[in-house]
């Protein structure tokens, strides 16, 4: 981080000397890019990316539906992970869903089966590679194995909104829930600021 401000300061300060200012308003403007720049790894700022990513989870109505739904969450790291696999236990273990779809999260199952979901309702599918692909193979397994069901999708509240989309998009019924997971303030910025890429995904009308 450190060095990472660095470089945006030295290419801020060499960018500004070359408009027509002062020399003083020169090293005042790169200062103040760089004071803007090294804001978005405070607390605040990552309140406010939280916020705002929360809010972009499309908003979804009750399933209106006899069938019941299935649990689908995907691989985020083991501290997401962690999160997202018990409350996806704890909503099967009150009779919510029928199965749980884990896409590319090996170690979890054996953590879901502790929780107590038993084995024969799991299903692990390790072949997706991006969350377009996640939604898309869920689509194709939910086809074959419960049509009609609508999907709980878990996640990371960061990247919820850019999940439910995608899932949404294969034309499921999508819940998204969100699982908070115990963290440092500095992994939360992380995740807040990486989530923020959903942005290219709007821009390739994936979402």
């Amino acid at each position: 981080l450190a060095l990472f401000l660095f470089v945006i300061g030295i290419a801020s300060l060499v960018a500004c000397w070359h408009l027509p200012f002062t020399r003083k308003s020169q090293l005042a403007l790169s200062l103040l890019i760089l004071l803007l720049i090294s804001s978005i790894y405070t607390p605040a700022a990552t309140s406010l990316f939280t916020y705002f990513l929360e809010n972009q989870v499309p908003e979804t109505t009750p399933f209106y539906t006899n069938i019941s739904p299935v649990i689908v969450f995907v691989g985020r790291g083991p501290i997401v992970a962690a999160a997202t696999t018990e409350a996806a236990a704890l909503l099967f273990k009150q009779h919510k869903a029928q199965a749980v779809y884990i896409s590319v999260m090996t170690p979890d199952q054996v953590a879901a089966l502790q929780l107590g979901v038993p084995s024969g309702f799991i299903t692990l599918d390790s072949s997706a590679t991006t969350t377009w692909e996640n939604a898309s193979f869920t689509s194709a397994w939910l086809s074959r194995h419960y049509p009609g069901a609508p999907v709980i999708l878990i996640h990371d509240p960061w990247h919820l909104a850019r999940a439910v989309r995608a899932f949404s998009y294969q034309i499921l019924s999508v819940l998204g829930r969100a699982a908070v997971p115990e963290m440092s303030e500095r992994s939360r910025n992380h995740f807040a600021l990486g989530a923020l890429a959903c942005i290219l995904y709007w821009f390739q009308a994936r979402i």
